[in-house]
């Protein structure tokens, strides 16, 4: 097994190499077993400059992020699968994996139960985007960020079991720990995927103390499109914090490279019963380049109403980013 490793600037390198050095001697260790597979490392990195309007405000914002992720796997002599990933970056929380016949069993930095059921919507652009984060983050991340609406946002360090599938459906179950000295804030979510005719179809239910949410999704083709909708809705029965989301999107192939689209529709009551909707909208055209790198173009739109008011956001951005 070879591992290059490709250097940038800043003292961040020298955690990098001690973390591989790490990486490098287990993947030794595997190799000495003939079930285990070597340890792969990937990464990917981006760049490119973003405008973000809001009001009579125009900022300009250059994009860069970069990250190395490590997966290792093997089966015992009885057959049992096991293996886990990662990343070496701020995200210190690894999944590990147990499968076999009777199905998978993930721990750690894992999907709930919900969120691995229901089929998400299409985005597309550069990772890091400093112009947006949270519910007022949704044209942004539209635009020229990776936007995972399946987040349900109610767990953290999750027990996730994916079944077999049976006649194309499969069933999720996941218990997830807060960490904290009671157990009133942990998480418990079911769902189930079917896939028929070349559609995908979710639906999922989230419960953490006074908190419980729902979902469904569908995602397939039409024609030369492939099309995806989510919708979510999250009750909070102790503080009457409520929110309700609908989620579009559409991809089709135009040339070398990929036409998107998506929609996000979101009312939200706080606990102090304040109205707020948010609406956003964007567009994006990738093209592959080759070699691992794919040129990005988006733009997206933002209309937040809270108590009757109204706050636009416009983005555009371009830049690229790199797989290795």
């Amino acid at each position: 097994m070879s591992v290059t490793f490709i250097p940038y600037e800043g003292q961040p390198m020298k955690n990098v190499l001690i973390a591989s050095t790490a990486l490098v001697a287990f993947a030794g260790a595997a190799f000495a077993d003939g079930h285990a597979s070597p340890l792969t490392l990937s990464g990917s990195a981006d760049f490119g400059v973003a405008s973000v309007s809001q009001g009579s405000n125009t900022d300009t914002y250059f994009i860069h992020d970069f990250d190395i992720s490590w997966a290792a796997n093997g089966t015992t002599d009885a057959g049992l699968q096991f293996g886990a990933s990662g990343q070496l970056d701020d995200d210190t929380t690894p999944t590990v994996y147990l499968a076999g016949s009777w199905g998978r069993i993930e721990f750690g930095d894992a999907d709930d139960g919900m969120d691995a059921a229901l089929p998400g919507v299409s985005t597309a652009g550069l990772e890091d985007n400093p112009g947006g984060s949270g519910a007022y983050g949704v044209a942004a991340n539209a635009s020229i960020g990776d936007y995972d609406r399946t987040d349900t946002g109610l767990g953290s360090d999750e027990v996730l079991y994916t079944s077999p599938t049976f006649g194309g459906a499969t069933f999720y179950a996941s218990y997830g720990i807060q960490g904290q000295s009671t157990n009133a804030n942990d998480t418990g979510a079911v769902g189930i995927r079917y896939v028929v005719g070349g559609w995908t179809i979710g639906a999922g239910y989230a419960e953490a103390g006074t908190r419980d949410a729902y979902g469904i999704g569908v995602s397939g083709s039409i024609g030369p499109a492939n099309v995806a909708l989510q919708y979510r809705e999250q009750e909070d029965t102790g503080t009457a914090n409520d929110q309700e989301d609908i989620d579009v999107s559409v991809t089709f192939a135009a040339g070398a490279g990929t036409v998107g689209a998506m929609a996000n529709f979101s009312e939200r009551t706080t606990a102090a019963g304040v109205s707020q909707d948010v609406d956003g909208f964007g567009v994006w055209y990738n093209m592959p380049l080759g070699g691992g790198a794919t040129l990005n173009v988006a733009a997206g739109s933002q209309e937040v109403f809270v108590g009757g008011v109204s706050q636009d956001r416009d983005e555009f951005g371009v830049g690229v980013s790199m797989s290795f």
